[in-house]
């Protein structure tokens, strides 16, 4: 029996990412490959037609396999802050009613919720099956029906993660990692684990990968923002396995411990709210920095107020030269 139930704070992000199972199974590895099929329906969880409408289970009829595209069944997902700010569409502003309006019958309502995910493949489509193994091109594949699985949909189309079966792009596939350290998580648990990683591992992933260089031959170091969240904690671990020299990251107190479980080689902990001073005493106790992630500013007054660029560029042992994305999280890389 496939059920979908919320955990109570089980992920690997933390209190910044919370995991849904959506398939309970007793066995402790995938089903075989002829056990696996596609029902003609199946249970999702789904926006409603407007912002204040509550999320609710709906069946759906299962489709036909696209091509490039593989049915899986959901073992577990993961809900990011993103899932509730698609809801009130907090990139349009309030003053455009009329975008809105076309906003929550198009992009909302609907809409299968989620985007993070972990399952078993159960179909490929068969004109994307090929012997040769050429993982390079997306339209061969060498997947397998029960091949584990994980990936993120979409933020296009009706599709989500939130349910017993999804069809997924194979671009937005990828086989799921197997464990090597000694102390063996069960199964399920670590399906669950896996969930948790796409939206925030690849959002931490593209903002340092691009400016994790060396300046003048020397190490880089990294200053996190935000390093006790989804992709700050996730950042602070990727920084050294991209060859970062130095990990600093500022959090708050009671999550200081986490922080250096995770990677970080130097906390600057707050007690109980950020502020400017903490954020200058990381600076200049442990700069200067050749990239910063920030996944704190926002367009909070709060935020506005402090303007954590304009603080780094003074701040950062006289290594003003930043450039700053337009998307957050940002990845302010510090040229020396």
């Amino acid at each position: 029996q496939v059920t979908v139930r919320m955990l109570s704070c089980y992920s690997t992000a933390q209190q910044h990412t919370y995991v849904v199972v959506a398939a309970s199974s007793s066995s402790s590895s995938s089903p075989p490959s002829s056990e696996l099929s596609l029902p003609s329906e199946y249970k999702a969880m789904v926006y409603g037609d407007t912002p204040h409408d509550p999320v609710r289970e709906q069946w759906r009829r299962t489709t036909t396999l696209k091509r490039n595209h593989a049915w899986v069944q959901i073992h577990a997902a993961g809900l990011n802050p993103v899932d509730a700010k698609r809801v009130i569409g907090d990139k349009v502003p309030p003053t455009w009613t009329t975008v809105l309006g076309w906003y929550d019958r198009w992009h909302v309502s609907q809409k299968v919720v989620g985007y993070d995910f972990c399952g078993v493949l159960v179909q490929v489509n068969p004109t994307t099956h090929n012997n040769n193994h050429n993982q390079k091109n997306p339209s061969s594949s060498d997947y397998r029906p029960g091949d584990v699985v994980f990936g993120i949909m979409p933020a296009t189309g009706r599709g989500g993660s939130v349910a017993e079966y999804a069809q997924v792009p194979l671009h937005q596939l990828c086989r799921a990692p197997t464990q090597t350290t000694t102390a063996i998580i069960p199964p399920q648990e670590w399906q669950q684990q896996i969930a948790a990683l796409p939206l925030v591992g690849l959002t931490a992933l593209q903002c340092l990968r691009p400016h994790i260089i060396k300046a003048n031959n020397r190490p880089c170091r990294v200053l996190v923002l935000g390093a006790s969240g989804g992709t700050g904690h996730i950042g602070t671990q990727i920084g050294p396995a991209l060859g970062a020299a130095h990990v600093t990251a500022v959090c708050s107190a009671p999550n200081a411990d986490f922080c250096r479980r995770h990677g970080a080689d130097a906390v600057v902990p707050y007690d109980t709210q950020a502020s400017p001073e903490h954020l200058v005493q990381a600076l200049r106790e442990h700069g200067p920095f050749d990239v910063v992630l920030d996944c704190v500013t926002s367009g909070d007054p709060i935020d506005r107020q402090w303007d954590y660029p304009r603080l780094i560029q003074t701040n950062n042992n006289n290594n003003n030269r930043l450039c700053l994305p337009t998307s957050q999280p940002r990845s302010i890389p510090c040229q020396r």
